[in-house]
């Protein structure tokens, strides 16, 4: 980072993406990064969505001209289940879904179809 004279201003250049705590989660997080960046914009794998909690770490790229649109991207992986290589989880809180290698499909938690319970871990 340093600082820097442009058009008779001085501004901070800040790189282009770093781990940063969410101060507070939902559909339009806020992140801290040198000062609160509201309205954070969150980028998903299509079909996948997710809403990051407050405290969770997650990777934010800086867009725009100077940095000033921040996207979250991901969050860093907190452990739980050992996956080999090549192998899927998808995680919430009491529930999962996860994909093995040998063609194994591992559900956690209870498994409903149109409604109906077909399953519980209970």
């Amino acid at each position: 980072m340093f600082l820097s004279t442009r058009g008779g201003s001085v501004y901070e250049e800040r790189c282009g993406s770093q781990m940063e705590t969410v101060a507070a989660g939902g559909r339009e997080p806020w992140v801290n990064s040198c000062g609160e960046m509201r309205r954070a914009e969150l980028i998903c794998p299509g079909g996948f969505r997710w809403r990051p909690g407050a405290g969770q770490g997650v990777l934010v790229i800086k867009t725009g001209s100077l940095g000033e649109d921040p996207c979250i991207i991901g969050m860093a992986d907190s452990g739980g289940e050992e996956l080999a290589v090549g192998e899927v989880q998808l995680y919430s809180g009491g529930s999962s879904i996860t994909l093995k290698n040998d063609g194994r499909i591992l559900l956690e938690g209870t498994v409903y179809v149109n409604g109906e319970v077909l399953g519980s871990a209970t």
